[in-house]
């Protein structure tokens, strides 16, 4: 277990107020209190998510995450109110809290967009619009009315310290152009006595612009820049960017006094003090390290002293985090899922099963992972592409498939892909884009079928996989 994410643990399980504010809260948190003391660690946590809450809630999520625009359900944060608030026998109807604890992320609204139709005429269409909250005390706030219950704000930083713990299990990727500054940023890291946080520097590029525009750190502002006016948007070298961008970093990461890239407690200190600068990194010690709570209140400072209606993102550390072990920080030889979490619903394990084409009893020799056609699939670790093309004998029936060689004994493959976007040879790195789902060879509908065989030998793919 990390050091943070340790201190986050002790903390909830031997503060009294936690207690009384769950109450007769079972399973996730109650599990990790018994067995601290034997060896627990918080891949306890995750597993339990990873395996039954995540899953669970999947059939409330992914539909909503297909619909909305830009950001997706803080589905974290959701599962931390699920485990800790509701996940014991006052909530029977586990269903029934699920899908009122989903609509409680998320927005709809409302608005008409134009068609032509064939005669050239434009006819009104009103459509609906969902929007995630990003906001995590209005999440509250709506579970508070939603429930009638109350959460206060040690509750509230409760449960937000514990979705941290979650962020590990997302496995959001980056963009391509965010890996393509993977060699720039491993250099830049290097130079500034940072090297083994590169990944956290991904994870900030892919937060701050997704890889794209010519200042993809943002740091126009920084006091580091002295090539171009300091303010938003000045820095037109991409290269310059990430030079001062990595420098910036490293300076907030020394001042956080962050311990190894596994310390998240250390590191969402400079990550917040990188979005806010101004000295928030020494203010925020005096008040005991960081907290969404202080993090809140320093913008509301900041704020006033400007004349400004906001200061900064005061949920900046969530939202790079969501990306961090996605990078490969943490995640070690451990495998992600091939589709990012919220976009699949797995509609058959590995096993036995009725063939969906011949109706027998046979064995299947994967998992399938259900996703609307074009769906982004990835790999789940480097390694080499061994076959990528319309599958023949030994891969005859998985239509479009992709083999990925990572290591002398083991491959995963990707099957009835609509598109295949690497080629033989080719060597990819963990979370990289390589196909798109279909439905092509023998499939009944949409879906990635995913295979891990070690020896050639197929096995199940769930025990290999940390999301």
């Amino acid at each position: 277990m990390s050091p943070g994410a340790a201190r986050i643990l002790l903390s909830l399980v031997t503060d009294k107020r936690f207690w009384k504010a769950v109450g007769s809260a079972l399973v996730a948190v109650v599990v990790i209190a018994v067995g601290i003391g034997a060896g627990c660690t918080a891949h306890n946590l995750q597993t339990y998510v990873d395996e039954q809450i995540s899953h669970d809630f999947n059939e409330y999520i992914a539909p909503i995450n297909r619909k909305t625009e830009g950001v997706k359900l803080n589905a974290e944060l959701i599962y931390a109110a699920y485990s800790t608030l509701f996940d014991n026998p006052k909530y029977s109807n586990r269903n029934d809290v699920m899908s009122r604890l989903t609509k409680c992320a998320y927005t709809t609204s409302k608005r008409t967009e134009y068609k032509t139709d064939s005669s050239g005429q434009k006819i009104a269409h009103t459509v609906t619009v969902y929007l995630a909250i990003t906001d995590n005390n209005t999440i509250f706030n709506h579970i508070e009315k939603e429930f009638d219950i109350s959460i206060d704000s040690v509750q509230r930083q409760y449960l937000y310290d514990l979705s941290l713990l979650l962020i590990g299990a997302q496995p959001m990727t980056l963009s391509d152009g965010v890996s393509d500054y993977q060699e720039m940023v491993a250099q830049a890291c290097g130079q500034n006595g940072i090297a083994q946080y590169s990944t956290l520097v991904l994870a900030v590029i892919q937060q701050e612009s997704g890889g794209t525009g010519t200042d993809p750190m943002q740091c126009s502002e920084s006091p580091y820049n002295t090539k171009y006016p300091r303010e938003p948007g000045a820095i037109t070298d991409p290269a310059y960017s990430i030079e001062v961008g990595v420098k910036y970093l490293a300076s907030c990461i020394r001042a956080a006094g962050v311990k190894s890239p596994e310390d998240i407690s250390g590191i969402s200190l400079a990550l917040q003090g990188y979005n806010f600068g101004n000295g928030y990194i020494s203010w925020a010690q005096q008040k005991g390290g960081y907290t969404k709570q202080n993090a809140s209140e320093f913008s509301q400072q900041m704020a006033l002293k400007m004349g400004w209606s906001g200061y900064g993102d005061i949920d900046y550390v969530t939202h790079v985090l969501r990306y961090y072990n996605a990078s490969g920080s943490s995640n070690g030889s451990q495998f992600t899922y091939p589709i990012q979490r919220g976009m699949y619903t797995i509609t058959s394990g590995y096993g036995k099963r009725k063939d969906p084409i011949t109706g027998e009893i046979k064995s299947h020799n994967g998992v399938d992972f259900a996703a609307p056609e074009g769906t982004p699939i990835y790999a789940s670790d480097k390694g080499t592409v061994i076959y990528a093309k319309l599958g023949i004998a030994p891969y005859g029936g998985y239509g479009n498939v992709v083999v990925i060689q990572h290591s002398n004994s083991l491959v995963t493959m990707y099957a009835h892909c609509s598109e295949l976007l690497v080629q033989k040879g080719q060597t990819v790195s963990k979370g990289q884009l390589i196909a798109k789902v279909g439905s092509t060879g023998k499939s009944t509908g949409n879906h990635c079928h995913y295979e891990i065989r070690v020896n050639n030998k197929d096995v199940d793919p769930l025990p290999y996989l940390q999301q």
